[in-house]
């Protein structure tokens, strides 16, 4: 069970998805944010956390994405 505000892990993959793809375009200045390793890991307890049925609570200043 996972309790979050509307929408965080959507946004929160299209967070990952357009850093990476930045990141990957060689004519793009980007750098990936400091979140970016926050971000990766909040996901990955999020999935384990829906595919264990074990309880993950996050208080929205842990999440990387406002």
């Amino acid at each position: 069970m996972i309790f979050l505000p509307a929408s965080v892990t959507f946004r929160l993959r299209g967070f990952l998805v357009s850093c990476e793809t930045r990141a990957d375009n060689e004519e793009d200045p980007f750098t990936l944010p400091d979140e970016f390793v926050d971000a990766v890991s909040l996901l990955k307890k999020l999935r384990k956390a829906e595919e264990e049925k074990d309880p993950v609570f996050v208080h929205k200043d842990q999440l990387p994405v406002r």
